[in-house]
């Protein structure tokens, strides 16, 4: 399984980043272009970061949620539930 740059960075940047007015003008966010995503309130730091921040690859298939998102970069303990 492999989570996109664009995904891998916008779940990093959970409560750092509004994408709710982009989603409402388009379902396919990862597309827009910088400029739709800087007229839709996305910062110009945060759009930089969506597209440079690699695809997260994994052997597993399915992603360990957890409040922090150390998943990200931490393997998960066992305790963690999988959804």
């Amino acid at each position: 399984m492999s989570l996109s740059g664009f995904w891998h960075a916008a779940a990093a940047l959970s409560g750092r980043i509004d994408l709710s007015e982009a989603h409402r003008q388009s379902d396919k966010l990862s597309h827009l272009s910088d400029g739709a995503l800087a007229l839709y309130g996305v910062q110009t730091r945060h759009i930089t970061r969506l597209r440079r921040t690699p695809t997260l690859n994994s052997d597993h298939n399915a992603l360990i949620l957890d409040s922090s998102a150390s998943f990200l970069t931490h393997p998960p303990c066992s305790s963690t539930p999988v959804i």
